[in-house]
């Protein structure tokens, strides 16, 4: 037991404390940018000597967040790894609150809409209906110039 407790100690494997990643943000004037911190210290046994440098951290974070976030908010997980084996998954929370700027999600949206397949297979049908039309109305004026010039002679 006096090996046991001489060459390990229980350490935490994170700092809840500090900021572990970032994260891209959309929609928000602020900033570009969330941080997020670990929810729980995941206290785990080391060598003696060792840090958290010792451990691998596997994160699972989404590509970027929408505003708004509340601070708290899980944004994603990171894993934990000793030699290869994951002693534990602990979630990553918001930083802090962060608003949605309505100028920026609008515009975000209008650009969607207007890139999306939706509104290119509109201006497809348009395209071709006014081409039917004009096709036709071409065709008629046509008719309408034959019709009175076949007139003026008798």
């Amino acid at each position: 037991m006096d090996w046991v407790f001489e060459s390990f100690d229980i350490l935490p494997a994170l700092d809840k404390n500090e900021p572990i990643e970032q994260v891209p943000v959309k929609y928000c004037a602020e900033t570009d940018r969330l941080m997020v911190y670990p929810a729980d210290d995941l206290l785990t046994i080391l060598p003696v000597g060792a840090d958290e440098s010792i451990t691998q951290k596997t994160f699972h974070l989404p590509e970027s967040v929408a505003a708004p976030v509340k601070q708290g908010d899980v944004i994603g997980t990171v894993d934990i790894s000793l030699s290869g084996e994951v002693i534990g998954t602990v979630e990553l929370l918001a930083e802090r609150d962060l608003d949605r700027n309505m100028v920026l999600y609008t515009l975000s949206k209008v650009g969607e809409f207007f890139s999306s397949l939706y509104f290119k297979v509109l201006m497809v049908l348009t395209g071709a209906a006014v081409a039917v039309y004009l096709v036709l109305y071409f065709i008629s004026l046509a008719k309408g110039r034959g019709s009175k010039k076949i007139r003026r002679r008798y």
